[in-house]
């Protein structure tokens, strides 16, 4: 079953004047516009295709291969748009920017600022959405890294001790000082090792 916000593998249906008919294996069809559509292939029905699935500006589901820079479930720095009354809009890498609702904003945001969210699909809506406020998405639950597992790092924020990061899009983990060999950019993801998980559950790593 085709999942929205995430990346999907779908088999076409049919080709029409507006694109590609995809098969979501559930609702029926879910449309590839033209200006999407790999160019140089000709698709036939059965053949697959990688896309990602979200609502258009008319909350149609639609596809696209066009690749966001975060899917829902995910932790990411976005860069602010636009802001208006019905929001804060961030560039996460697809034609529609994406919403942080204004009740959303952990601090006031101006175009230009990037910020750490948390995206996610709007229970009342299914609208994919994000959050500035990510303590409330992070994962309060023990952990199971063991020392030496590479993880995946966003780092966040700097501390007198080092650098808070987000581990795996889960948990928080700390850099100490000691462990910066280098520059870290805040808000670009790298690659970390576990280093140890004390009795507490607090996390440190290393580079």
């Amino acid at each position: 079953m085709a999942i929205v916000g995430k990346q999907n593998r779908l088999k076409v249906v049919r080709r029409s004047e507006f694109g590609l008919m995809l098969d979501d294996e559930k609702d029926g069809t879910i449309l590839l516009p033209r200006r999407h559509v790999p160019k140089g292939r000709e698709f036939e029905p059965d053949d697959a295709i990688n896309v990602f699935l979200y609502y258009d500006s008319e909350d149609r589901l639609t596809a696209t291969t066009q690749v966001p820079k975060v899917q829902v479930d995910q932790f990411a720095s976005l860069k602010v748009v636009d802001i208006n009354r019905a929001g804060i809009f961030l560039d996460w890498g697809l034609d529609k920017d994406l919403l942080l609702p204004h009740s959303e904003e952990f601090k006031p945001l101006q175009v230009g600022d990037d910020v750490v969210v948390y995206v996610f699909r709007d229970d009342r809506r299914g609208r994919i959405t994000s959050s500035a406020k990510i303590e409330r998405y992070l994962d309060k639950t023990p952990t199971n890294y063991t020392t030496g597992d590479q993880v995946d790092l966003l780092p966040v924020s700097g501390t007198d001790l080092g650098v808070k990061v987000i581990i795996n899009h889960a948990h928080w983990g700390l850099l100490h000082k000691s462990e910066l060999s280098r520059f870290l950019k805040m808000g670009q993801p790298i690659k970390g090792y576990i280093k140890e998980v004390r009795r507490d559950g607090k996390i440190s790593l290393s580079l």
